[in-house]
């Protein structure tokens, strides 16, 4: 089993939850298929990240069975027809053999096999002709002849599906799906797997009788997001896995509230979570839990951020028309759901356009219809639009600006807290201040206050406020200085208030601090 482990990292492993139902029915599938030689194809949609490839890899893991199980993800694989088809027989020959080798005619001198070689070795000679359509049907038929040399039946999981169809734009190919449909008609023993994120598109290749695979997959998988009991078993070997205690039942249920049980959105925020508790040595309770989803859905270095952003923007450019897909898609995040007309008045539109571009955004996949309206399927990717395009809130107690300023402090204890060169930098600047006004200065946390230096020279309190981040000190900075002064115990006592910063100030933040007679330092020297 060499191949599965390179695909089926360790820590997915451990962390595969229940699926039961969907590995039974793989179980039954292949039963039928070796015992009764009935093939009924499968197929399984769902939203990205949502766990396709893993119950695939789950059961290639756990497979004893007389078989051969062969993987082929589309999204890393060229569509250019002489690529495609090197690749796929390739990936057929090393997981027929379980080895890794590249070569395809080093793997067929495996199979011992002199027919199989010398047909290798002449598709190897053709692809230098490129005829397109005569090395496609090769490809497609190849695991049927793996199947026979080997006397095994075979079967081929296909990961991303609806990728295929970017064959069709090259010569020789008018439609991929009947050249897969010829082969797929020809073959006894060879079973499909197939999976798909874009479900509109795999809904039309599957289930539309127009299409060339219409009636051939004997089952469609929708897989949904996790139930309660599934999430929280999730959550629970995540903290477990850290070594961390699971949380009470109220905030396993904040956190499958805020992920929407997809498996992707829980494992992020229950592993931010583990992170602020181990960073900060903060308790987990209902605050913490919306920190770390904030931090995920507004900072643009966190992982959920960068996901939404790239499957937002990377579906917008393979669509027609960006700029007027951009707009119908922030109003319909706006209103949550959306009729054509009332789309067609937001956006001064003609209604025969504007059925147009839904088209092509449905086809994207980000937004869907039901009846008369519509809306995004991912209604945590509609949360992120809301959020970073629109600046709404998250919800009625979290403005933008509050998650702003909450993100900002975070960043400065990220750098403090998470690597020695942020510490090495704080003790730097402590030795540099003390030299320059003679003065012993020590960090100060008394009844949940904190400041950075205090120290006492001639009857007057020294306070610093250091802000070491890449980021201008704002007006709310100098506030919120202020705030800690007037609920501490040196409030009515004689001071000078000191504030050292990094990058420098707003012009905001050096009008307060000249009002209230600050000296700032923008480095200590």
């Amino acid at each position: 089993m060499v191949l599965i482990n390179d695909i089926y990292a360790k820590d997915k492993q451990e962390l595969f939850t229940n699926r039961k139902k969907e590995l039974a029915l793989i179980e039954l599938t292949i039963d039928d298929f070796l015992k009764k030689g009935i093939r009924k194809h499968l197929a399984f949609l769902g939203l990205r990240r949502i766990g396709k490839s893993l119950v695939l890899f789950e059961y290639i893991k756990r497979n004893k069975k007389n078989i051969v199980i062969s993987h082929i993800d589309l999204k890393k694989t060229s569509m250019e027809p002489q690529f495609f088809v090197a690749e796929y027989i390739k990936k057929i020959l090393q997981w027929a053999l379980d080895e890794k080798d590249e070569d395809i005619l080093i793997l067929a001198n495996k199979l011992n096999n002199e027919d199989i070689f010398n047909q290798l070795n002449n598709f190897l000679r053709d692809l230098k002709e490129r005829d397109n359509l005569k090395l496609v049907n090769f490809a497609f038929s190849f695991p049927e002849v793996i199947s026979k040399a080997l006397n095994k039946k075979i079967v081929v999981c296909i990961d991303e599906f609806q990728e295929i169809l970017g064959m069709n734009k090259y010569k020789g190919i008018d439609s991929i799906m009947n050249i897969f449909r010829t082969a797929l008609q020809s073959q006894s023993n060879t079973l499909y797997f197939l999976t798909g994120s874009v479900i509109t598109t795999m809904e039309k290749i599957c289930l539309e009788d127009k299409s060339a695979l219409f009636l051939h997959f004997g089952r469609i998988i929708n897989l949904n997001n996790f139930t309660k009991e599934d999430s929280f078993e999730l959550i629970r070997k995540i903290f477990k896995r850290e070594g961390i205690e699971t949380p009470p039942e109220g905030i396993l249920l904040q956190i499958l509230k805020l992920s929407q049980g997809h498996v992707f959105y829980l494992t992020i925020l229950s592993e931010k979570i583990i992170e602020l508790k181990k960073l900060f040595g903060l308790a987990i309770n209902e605050s913490l839990v919306k920190k770390a989803f904030l931090i995920e859905l507004t900072d643009k270095n966190a992982r959920l951020y960068n996901y939404f952003n790239y499957i937002f923007e990377n579906s917008l450019e393979r669509a027609r028309g960006k700029a007027s897909l951009k707009s119908i898609l922030l109003k319909v995040a706006e209103r949550e759901r959306v009729t054509v007309s009332e789309l067609c008045s937001d956006l001064n539109k003609e209604s025969g356009e504007m059925q147009t571009l839904l088209k092509r955004l449905m086809e994207t996949d980000l937004i869907i219809k039901k009846e008369r309206y519509y809306f995004y399927r991912d209604g945590l990717l509609r949360k992120w639009v809301r959020t970073f395009y629109l600046g709404s809130d998250i919800d009625t107690n979290t403005s933008i600006k509050n998650m702003e300023e909450l993100l900002s402090q975070l960043e400065e204890k990220y750098l403090r807290a998470s690597t020695e060169l942020g510490k090495a930098k704080e003790y730097e600047w402590k030795t540099k201040l003390e030299d320059k006004f003679s003065i012993k200065l020590d960090n100060y946390n008394k009844e949940g206050i904190e400041f950075d230096l205090v120290g006492k020279k001639n009857d007057i309190f020294f306070i610093f406020e250091i802000k070491h981040r890449n980021k201008l000190t704002n007006y709310q900075d100098i506030k919120g200085f202020f705030d800690k002064i007037d609920k501490s115990e040196f409030k009515d006592k004689k001071k000078k208030l000191f504030f050292v910063s990094k990058s420098g100030f707003t012009e905001e933040a050096k009008k307060q601090i000249q009002k209230n007679k600050i000296e700032i330092i923008q480095e200590p020297d």
